[in-house]
């Protein structure tokens, strides 16, 4: 008896969308899974039914323990490998287990239907997920497909992006695809707010050309004067040219964990919260009137992934998940403690980066690296800003900062290994 669980999926024209593969495999099915109406499509297969409704990873647990015992078959709407129940089936069936036989997703169709090509496309569900940084995954991309559901739907998300000012798209809602109740309107996300839509839906955003929240771009070192913070004298912000060096030693990837200790304004947490758009970085400040600022820097630069921790670094961070990418702008008096955490926590290939004003500084943090057995670097930067005197140009030096970049031994062979 066969070993696999076989997944097979179900276009918008049905049965009729199957390959003949695909049909052999459900007729010799011993026990045939899925969506009372996907069972309904296949009348004469004589297997026993298992009907899949909400508890899908029980139902998923229980064919899952019956492999090789039965023939077992699973339907399954368009891909199920795109937004699909391949996610639910690898947490109770080895991948080698599993035999997927994908047909054309919603997505393919309703690009299909409105004739746009969709390679250039970004794809995103809020099918039962939070929309708090929808805004943020939408702004800025050309082209977007998205599943919704009765709750986040079409209608609310529209809702939720005009609230954050982006109006820059053409929305086509692509309604019943394949169905009695086939429809597609194309509108404007101001007149989609009062859209009832199919439960059965497919959102495709086009952005309007020149649109300013699609047209904008962002590149790091935004100037101080972009953030609210306290004055030079009572407060800290990290300059411009020393923010770009140190998110560039920090290394980070679109889905970066990040950890900014001492955040301060939050100017280094928003700008990695700009690279890691698909990650998350929280900002830890013990400072109250710090910590409101960085709120308030949060949703003017609307970075739905930056997350505050008002404390005490180290206390706190055991909250955190582990990072990627570590921080240090300022650790009031605790860096041998927040540094031990740190490396603790710290991911393989991961980066801790220590701005120092002082020697003194600079010196413990380098003793506790080597303590560590690190491997680390350091740099001094000097910066002289050029400003007018009299009719002429001159230079003003800001402080020096020493940047040590920390990395666990043996990491950097391991990323060359990768990269090769």
């Amino acid at each position: 008896m066969s070993q696999t669980l076989a997944v097979v999926g179900i276009g918008m024209e049905g049965r009729e969308s199957l390959t003949r593969r695909a049909l052999a495999i459900v007729l010799k099915a011993e026990v045939l899974a899925g969506g009372a109406r996907l069972l309904d499509l296949f009348p004469e297969v004589q297997a026993e039914r298992v009907r899949i409704g909400s508890h899908v990873d029980e139902v998923v647990g229980s064919l899952a323990s019956r492999l090789g015992e039965k023939r077992i078959v699973m339907l399954a709407t368009g891909d199920p490998n795109f937004y699909g129940i391949t996610r639910v089936l690898l947490r109770h069936v080895p991948r080698e287990s599993l035999t997927i036989v994908p047909n054309v997703s919603a997505m393919q169709w309703a690009f299909a239907k409105v004739a746009e090509p969709w390679e250039d496309a970004t794809f995103l569900s809020v099918h039962g997920r939070s929309m708090e940084r929808l805004p943020e995954l939408v702004r800025g991309r050309p082209k977007l497909c998205l599943f919704t559901d009765e709750t986040n739907s079409p209608s609310a998300v529209a809702r939720a992006l005009l609230e954050a000012h982006i109006d820059g798209y053409r929305a086509i809602l692509c309604e019943d695809l394949g169905g009695p109740a086939e429809r597609i309107t194309r509108t404007t996300l101001a007149a989609l707010v009062e859209l009832k839509a199919d439960p059965v839906n497919t959102l495709i955003l086009l952005a309007i050309q020149d649109a300013p929240e699609v047209g904008a771009t962002w590149a790091p070192g935004l100037p101080e004067e972009a953030f609210d913070h306290r004055t030079p004298h009572a407060g800290l912000i990290t300059k411009r040219e020393i923010r770009v060096l140190s998110l560039a030693a920090l290394k980070l990837t679109p889905r970066s964990i990040v950890w900014d200790i001492g955040a301060g304004s939050g100017a280094v947490a928003i700008e990695a919260a700009k690279i890691a758009r698909d990650g998350r970085v929280f900002a830890v400040e013990k400072n109250a009137e710090d910590v409101a600022i960085i709120r308030g820097n949060v949703t003017r630069f609307k970075v739905g992934n930056v997350h505050i921790l008002h404390a005490k670094a180290p206390a706190g961070l055991e909250t955190l998940p582990d990072p990627d990418a570590i921080f240090i702008g300022g650790s009031s008096g605790a860096m041998r403690a927040i540094l031990v955490e740190a490396s603790r926590r710290l991911r393989p290939g991961g980066r801790i980066v220590v701005n120092a004003i002082t020697m003194e500084t600079l010196h413990e943090a380098v003793s506790v690296f080597r303590d560590l057995q690190f491997d680390h670097e350091a740099i001094l930067v000097n910066v002289a800003r050029s400003k007018p005197l009299q009719g002429k140009l001159s230079f003003e030096a800001l402080n020096p900062v020493y940047i040590v970049t920390a990395w666990r031994a043996g990491d950097r062979e391991l990323l060359t290994h990768l990269q090769n």
